[in-house]
């Protein structure tokens, strides 16, 4: 804290550092389990969060927590306070604007449920270009909707999108489209 910034301030500023919440969840997550069997009807699903490869909200952290017995909040209590995750994030502006999900919906050309799921932590990452038609209709640039970096400087819009597409792609998919583009050369 400098000499100007005031106690609320410097909270204020934390509480915009955006969080990933998912990806704690899954530490947490894979932490818990080591040292124990992954339960063996609900291994492929539990795998799958943990990995990446499944949606991991609210709900789910939730429903984990009670199921096998882990401290309320074990997943990612001490965070949710401070968290400013997607869905936050895409409720905060939609209702900045005064759309409702419906409204919203139709701009990005979904259907309510998925800006419902998306909201609540449901759905991941819109995919496609969903993410990129949802912050035009809330007036952002994919990067302010998905938290990056503002004082980053600004790069091309086809840049941007690429990135944007790239950051939402599961790991392994990363590295095959790095060897695609490396291939373009």
């Amino acid at each position: 804290m400098d000499s100007t910034s005031t106690p609320e301030q410097v909270s204020t500023q934390e509480a915009e550092q955006p969080i990933d919440v998912v990806a704690v969840r899954r530490a947490k997550l894979k932490e818990w389990f080591s040292g124990r069997a992954l339960p063996l009807d609900r291994k492929r699903y539990l795998s799958a969060l943990i990995n990446g490869k499944a949606a991991f909200g609210n709900r789910e952290a939730r429903e984990l927590e009670r199921l096998y017995r882990m401290p309320k909040g074990h997943l990612d209590g001490h965070l949710m306070d401070k968290a400013l995750t997607l869905g936050n994030r895409i409720k905060q502006f939609r209702t900045a604007q005064g759309l409702t999900q419906q409204q919203l919906a139709d701009k990005v050309g979904v259907t309510q449920t998925a800006v419902a799921a998306w909201e609540c932590g449901k759905r991941g990452v819109p995919k496609g270009n969903n993410l990129l038609k949802l912050a035009q209709a809330l007036s952002l640039d994919a990067n302010e909707l998905i938290g990056a970096d503002s004082g980053a400087p600004m790069v091309p819009l086809a840049e941007s999108q690429l990135l944007v597409a790239f950051r939402v792609l599961p790991k392994d998919k990363q590295l095959i489209a790095i060897k695609l583009v490396e291939a373009l050369k």
